[in-house]
Formats: structure tokens, C-alpha cells, sequence
């Protein structure tokens, strides 16, 4: 074998060696992507209604029109940040699915590979 060959067979191996870690770097990154994106989502929608929350303040004259409309804001505010929360949650419980089934297979993969490797070897 030469020296290439042997240099090849090395790079190979490292290569399937890391392909685990390579997709669960990827899945991480799609999960992180996901979770921000929904977070800057729900902090968008909170800077609009707080944008909101100050245009009503400075036109309204009657006290009690005021109190109505920061009670609807809060409201809002408050529907807002619990729909948020709530997608964010289902979107960690999908990541929690998805990751756990990305592990399965890279442990029955490993396990066919290491029963491959053992057969050859002996």
C-alpha cells in the first residue's frame, strides 16, 4: 500500500469517524436557528404593541379611555408572550424528538459498524 493509499485510508476514516458529530452539528444549528427565529418573532411583536402602548397614551385625554386601552395593550401583550412561549416549547419538544431520533440511529449505526469491524478483524 502506498503512501497515498495509506494517507487516503486515514482521511476516510476520519471522515465516517466525525459524520456523527458533523449532522448533530447541523441539527444543532437548524434548532438554535429556529428557536431565535421565533424569540426575535415574539420580541418584534412586543416592540410594535409597545410602539402602540405609546401613541395611545399621548392622544388619549380621558383617564378612563386610557385605562382601557393599556387594560387591551396588556391583554395583547400578554396573548402575545404566552402564544410565543407556547411555540417555542413545541418547538423544543420537536428538536427533543429529532434529537433523540438522530442518537438512535447514530448508535445502531456505530453498533453495525463495530460488529463489521469485529467480523473483519477476527
Amino acid at each position: 500500500m502506498s503512501n497515498n493509499q495509506n494517507f487516503q485510508s486515514i482521511v476516510d476514516a476520519t471522515q465516517e469517524a466525525m459524520a456523527p458529530v458533523a449532522k448533530y452539528n447541523e441539527f444543532a444549528a437548524k434548532a438554535v436557528e429556529r428557536i431565535a427565529r421565533k424569540q426575535w418573532e415574539v420580541a418584534s411583536a412586543c416592540i410594535e404593541l409597545g410602539f402602540e402602548q405609546f401613541g395611545k397614551v399621548g392622544k388619549t385625554q380621558d383617564v378612563q379611555a386610557s385605562m382601557t386601552a393599556q387594560q387591551e395593550l396588556a391583554s395583547r401583550w400578554t396573548d402575545t408572550l404566552t402564544r410565543g412561549s407556547m411555540e417555542m416549547m413545541e418547538i423544543v419538544r420537536e428538536n427533543q424528538a429529532e434529537a433523540l431520533e438522530l442518537f438512535t440511529k447514530q448508535a445502531k449505526d456505530v453498533t453495525e459498524k463495530a460488529t463489521k469491524a469485529t467480523k473483519k478483524a477476527a
